[in-house]
Formats: C-alpha cells, structure tokens, sequence
C-alpha cells in the first residue's frame, strides 16, 4: 500500500493483471492465453482494460522465458 493506506497505479494494475490470470487460468485452462488474446482485440474495450487484458497475454504467452 501507498501512502495514507491507497495503492499506487502500478500496484493496482499489477494487482489487476494478477486477478486476470487467476480468472483465465481457472476458467479456461490451457486455452487461457487464447482466450486473454481474443478478449484484448475486441473493438469496445476501454484502455486500461485493454492494457491488462495485453499483460496478462504477454505473461501466458507459450513462448515465454522466465
């Protein structure tokens, strides 16, 4: 936590970016990176949602070194 008890933006968006794989591994499984992928193209998504959506299919990527 920040200052007076809130969160910074990175600490909120990470905190986000981590519910999305939790939800999309839970749900989806394998195809989980798949589904983060199809779901940061749709056209109507705002641009934080979309920047999460884009993180979270960076770090399910199977090709991705750790």
């Amino acid at each position: 936590m920040g200052l007076f008890g809130r969160n910074s933006k990175k600490e909120e968006f990470e905190h986000d970016v981590q519910t999305e794989l939790s939800y999309l591994r839970a749900l989806h499984g394998e195809a989980a990176y798949d589904a983060a992928v199809e779901r940061a193209r749709r056209p109507r998504l705002g641009g934080i949602r979309r920047a999460v959506l884009e993180e979270a299919a960076r770090r399910l990527a199977p090709d991705r070194l750790d």
